[in-house]
């Protein structure tokens, strides 16, 4: 994403491009794009900019009426940049076109291929952000301390650089260049940093010092005078040597790495500091459908991922055995289970056609063997270390394994008053017949 230095370089580059140079007609907006018609035409107007932090801002002015002049605000995101060149080459992603009146027709644009860039008609600056660190550097340091009561500095250093009503034009490169080189932990708490530098501010006869706002300052600067980094024209990849070489923290394999809390990533070298975020408990919850009982495996709190080792996080595919299994409050045993003598399933009632004779009807008296019996056993596949089953699962697993022992035993005498009754019924048919035989003879 372009930062302060890069819009900076941006707008010397418009003011190098356009120098000399005199455009017409009417600003020609994408139809992809969703920000706003530009409502300016002219038949001949010069372009001039300016930059302020992550802002830059370009200024159209009518050469034949000075009074017709307009402002346009400029956001890059995470893509923009201005290119000049022919408008038989305009670039796929030009969103807002400025045409000069050469023959043939040359085009300034802003390119936002991931279309993240913004724009706006407006006087001044955006009003949420707070003065440039490289060039408003009294406004910027003196805005920083006379704040440190706002809840925006009980974040870390590292997050609170990224505000950017107070450290404008500061991004991901550079919070990381800055604090290394001045040695801060960055998940340290930023009113910790910044409140000694608003004590040795009032000291009389203070020497000129390095600092963390110093920092800000200087090392944006550094960006700019090596004349590269994310410009706005198409360059080779030799141009960004010199800038790489110049970063001593950002994207260095050599130094540690973590997500913050706004999942931005933060290089960094030695400890990451007290407020360094944690490994989110990892929750892995199966639904039984016979049961529906809920198990979670969860992390320790204290593991942080550091150096890039949040792919190192371990492996859920040992089996726990049957013995390894934690003990739950009031189990009940197998040989507790109630035994079911005659279980008869449906498929071996008796037919309803013909007659059936007693000797004919199942036996009620079998046992039920205990391998028939349903099993509630279950195999936890997902087992770290250190496993853990709340008390109220294992009670909600007790409950479960009752509930389905009463389904078992409501099935059990429904099948048997089914027996008896068919029983009965055929022996009272039986004697009947009997009967009339008797009669007969």
């Amino acid at each position: 994403m372009p930062e302060g230095p890069e819009l900076k370089l941006s707008s010397l580059y418009v003011n190098a491009t356009c120098k000399g140079k005199t455009f017409r007609g009417k600003v020609v907006k994408s139809a992809v794009s969703k920000c706003c018609e530009i409502d300016f035409c002219s038949p001949r107007y010069t372009i001039s900019s300016e930059a302020r932090g992550k802002e830059m801002a370009l200024r159209l002015n009518c050469m034949e009426n000075p009074e017709n002049t307009l402002r346009i605000l400029f956001r890059f995101g995470m893509s923009g940049r201005f290119w000049f060149g022919s408008a038989s080459d305009i670039q796929k992603h030009a969103h807002l076109n400025f045409f000069t009146v050469d023959e043939p027709s040359n085009v300034l644009s802003f390119v936002d291929p991931r279309r993240f860039g913004s724009w706006h008609v407006m006087q001044g600056w955006g009003p949420e952000r707070g003065p440039d660190p490289m060039y408003e550097y009294g406004n910027f340091r003196a805005n920083v301390l006379a704040h440190l009561d706002d809840s925006a500095f009980n974040r870390p250093i590292c997050e609170a650089l990224l505000n950017q009503k107070y450290f404008n034009g500061v991004g991901n490169y550079l919070r990381a260049e800055i604090l290394f080189r001045i040695g801060v932990p960055p998940f340290t708490r930023a009113r910790d940093v910044l409140e000694t530098l608003k004590q040795e501010n009032q000291e009389e006869g203070k020497e000129k010092y390095s600092d963390l706002l110093e920092l800000c300052h200087s090392v944006p600067l550094e960006v700019i005078d090596l004349s590269v980094g994310v410009t706005s024209v198409p360059v080779v990849e030799d141009d960004y040597k010199p800038f790489v070489k110049w970063l001593r923290c950002y994207e260095n394999p050599n130094m540690n790495r973590l997500s913050d809390h706004n999942r931005r990533t933060i290089w960094y070298k030695g400890e990451a500091g007290p407020l360094a975020p944690k490994i989110k408990s990892v929750q892995k919850i199966r639904k039984s459908k016979s049961a529906g009982v809920k198990r979670k495996s969860s992390l320790g709190e204290e593991d942080t991922l550091g150096g890039g080792a949040g792919d190192q996080l371990p492996s859920f595919k040992v089996q726990t055995t049957e013995d390894q299994l934690p003990s739950f409050k009031g189990q009940i045993a197998e040989n507790q289970l109630p035994s079911f003598k005659g279980q008869i399933t449906e498929d071996q009632l008796p037919s309803s056609k013909g007659w059936t004779t007693g000797d004919q009807l199942p036996s009620s008296k079998g046992q039920t063997t205990e391998d028939q019996l349903p099993s509630f056993k279950f195999q936890i596949t997902a087992a770290p270390s250190n496993w853990t089953i709340r008390e109220e699962q294992c009670n909600h697993m007790e409950e479960s394994v009752s509930a389905s022992l009463r389904r078992s035993q409501r099935v059990h005498q429904k099948l048997m008053k089914r027996v008896h009754v068919d029983e009965a019924t055929a022996t009272a048919k039986i004697r009947k017949r009997l009967q009339i035989n008797k009669h007969a003879n």
